[in-house]
């Protein structure tokens, strides 16, 4: 038989910086609410850019489930002014470290989460491109699947291409329609319930 976590009938927990979970675990009812602080900047940011991130957080990762399985998402959006070229390993002593920095730039290649370490200090940061290959109009679904990625869920796709190669990312099979493997897909059940498992079992701390 397959281990499965036991999950505590409530709690409360923090996901590295910036995002605090709080549940109730029941029968018949299994609700979360996210609540995350973030902060766009970068020379390819804008006021626009940030309320469409925080319109594709909240909306994809707000939903209720025939199985009782429901999630809530508030995302507190920051947007700052600052076109510098920013360094990874001083992001966070230049701006808030309390909240989930979203770095905007037009360098190549796909999006990305970034753990960034330093002293006594962990921070989160998501690396996001625009280019000719991911640009302004999959802004609510890329940030949505990076979302993820903070909440501790994985891609569920294949990527393809190497070195010079046109980059390219098949679905996984099952997970066509799902947001981890299809920035075009949606949120499911089995989403929330991953999250219930990697964070609100009866061995996380249950304080901020």
């Amino acid at each position: 038989m397959a281990y499965r976590p036991k999950i505590k009938p409530c709690g409360t927990a923090k996901i590295g910086t910036g995002i605090y979970l709080s549940w109730n675990y029941g029968v018949y009812s299994k609700n979360i609410f996210v609540n995350a602080k973030m902060q766009v900047s970068g020379p390819a940011a804008s006021q626009y850019i940030a309320n469409q991130m925080k319109i594709g957080i909240e909306t994809c990762w707000t939903k209720l489930f025939r199985d009782g399985f429901s999630i809530r998402s508030e995302v507190d959006m920051l947007y700052r002014e600052d076109h510098r070229r920013f360094q990874p390993e001083t992001i966070l002593y230049v701006q808030e470290a309390n909240r989930i920095q979203i770095i905007i730039t037009y360098d190549p290649g796909p999006s990305y989460v970034q753990v960034l370490k330093r002293e006594d200090i962990n921070g989160i940061c998501v690396r996001f491109h625009i280019n000719n290959e991911y640009d302004t109009h999959k802004i609510p679904g890329r940030i949505a699947h990076e979302f993820g990625h903070l909440l501790s869920l994985d891609d569920q796709y294949v990527e393809f291409g190497k070195g010079n190669e046109p980059r390219f990312t098949k679905a996984k099979p099952g997970w066509e329609n799902n947001i981890m493997g299809n920035i075009d897909g949606i949120l499911e059940s089995r989403n929330v319930e991953e999250i219930f498992k990697s964070h609100c079992t009866v061995n996380d701390d249950d304080d901020f």
